[in-house]
């Protein structure tokens, strides 16, 4: 099934929030499984937070990151369940509203054990900030035929995003041994959903 191309205004904001994370090459090249950084296409390891002048976070700061990423798959993901037309997205759908909402309840009740609370940052407010605008984004091309379209790409951008967040910038900035289990452990889902995105994806995309 394939839909009207997706409106410019989503990949123009996705690319734009990329570039402004220093994601670049890092989203295209070799992934690992092991929590090992994300490599570019030549084989170097992509940079660390330091390399790229984010700012140092704390796992309470970082612990914000994760649930506002979350939260924003959630919102979009029951979305999505209302508005998608394809059976194959719908069921994609309510597997990231599952998993996401399984992933911040177990990390809620990690924090409240380890005594952290989760502080609000820079990057946890822009990471809402660019959900919101998403949301709206999804809900204007549900009126073009473009929805199903649009919201795989999100999810494929979204998810490579991350997994570059996780590897460069979250995962080696925790100090907590047990949130740093936590983080290798959330990445596979990561990895696993934006390998079972992606062939969604091009089955969607417009023929030439």
């Amino acid at each position: 099934m394939h839909q009207k191309n997706p409106p410019r205004s989503v990949a123009r904001l996705l690319l734009l929030s990329l570039v402004v994370l220093g994601v670049g090459a890092c989203v295209e090249g070799p992934t690992t499984t092991d929590g090992s950084p994300h490599l570019n296409t030549d084989g170097t390891s992509c940079p660390v937070a330091a390399d790229i002048g984010l700012p140092a976070l704390s796992d309470e700061e970082i612990a914000q990151v994760v649930l506002t990423v979350n939260m924003g798959e959630i919102q979009q993901g029951e979305l999505a369940r209302q508005q998608a037309t394809s059976p194959e997205v719908r069921r994609f759908a309510e597997q990231m509203v599952q998993e996401h909402t399984a992933v911040n309840q177990e990390l809620q009740t990690r924090l409240q054990a380890l005594r952290i609370t989760p502080r609000e940052n820079p990057l946890s407010q822009q990471l809402m900030a660019e959900s919101n605008q998403i949301l709206a984004i999804l809900r204007s091309s549900a009126d073009t035929g473009t929805f199903d379209l649009v919201y795989m790409d999100v999810q494929v951008s979204l998810h490579a995003k991350t997994l570059f967040l996780m590897d460069s910038v979250l995962q080696p900035q925790l100090r907590n041994a047990e949130l740093r289990d936590f983080a290798l452990a959330a990445r596979s889902t990561v990895q696993r959903h934006l390998d079972t995105a992606v062939p969604l994806q091009k089955d969607l995309f417009p023929s030439p």
